[in-house]
């Protein structure tokens, strides 16, 4: 039996713990953020979203404060129970980030602002965005490009489907 190509997993740093074991059940690589992937010509950008979050100060502020390697070290130290309390916490400590239920027409501090996107779109000669973070779940539109928001995991899990000429997205469950 000869396989014809490889088929690589790759997952992006997410603010869970469970990705972790995904990733190590199923031998999958980790991809930097943002990562730049090419389908079928076209590069797509792919990102948490977090960082595209600009006028978030708060959550800014804790961004770079809980991605210092000596943080993440000691917090991935902790037992698993006291991780998640620690997460409960945080979102009962401001729980208006937390909303995703929001319409979508409705801005917030917590979005993406339309000056990030227009950035990491130039910076990477791109006219796609992959993200998830704000959780959102749409398709956007700005002038030529699109930014495809996944949607969260406990409420409305999503997928993409991508081909040549489209991208889909669609319900999990």
């Amino acid at each position: 039996l000869q396989l014809e190509a490889a088929r690589v997993i790759s997952t992006m740093e997410a603010t869970n713990d469970n990705i972790h074991k995904f990733n190590k059940a199923c031998h999958a690589q980790f991809l930097p953020d943002p990562s730049v992937i090419n389908f079928y010509g076209r590069p797509i950008i792919l990102t948490h979203g977090d960082s595209l979050c600009t006028e978030d100060y708060a959550y800014q502020r804790y961004r770079r404060f809980a991605n210092l390697p000596w943080v993440r070290f000691i917090f991935l130290k902790l037992p698993l129970s006291f991780r998640r309390r620690i997460a409960m916490k945080l979102r009962q400590s401001n729980p208006h980030h937390y909303q995703h239920n929001r319409p979508i027409n409705q801005p917030h501090p917590a979005d993406v602002t339309e000056k990030a996107v227009n950035e990491i779109l130039q910076k990477f000669a791109a006219t796609e965005l992959i993200h998830g973070h704000t959780h959102r779940y749409a398709i956007h539109y700005h002038g030529e490009a699109r930014r495809i928001v996944l949607g969260d995991w406990h409420e409305r899990g999503s997928y993409l489907k991508i081909d040549k000429d489209s991208i889909e997205l669609f319900d999990l469950y």
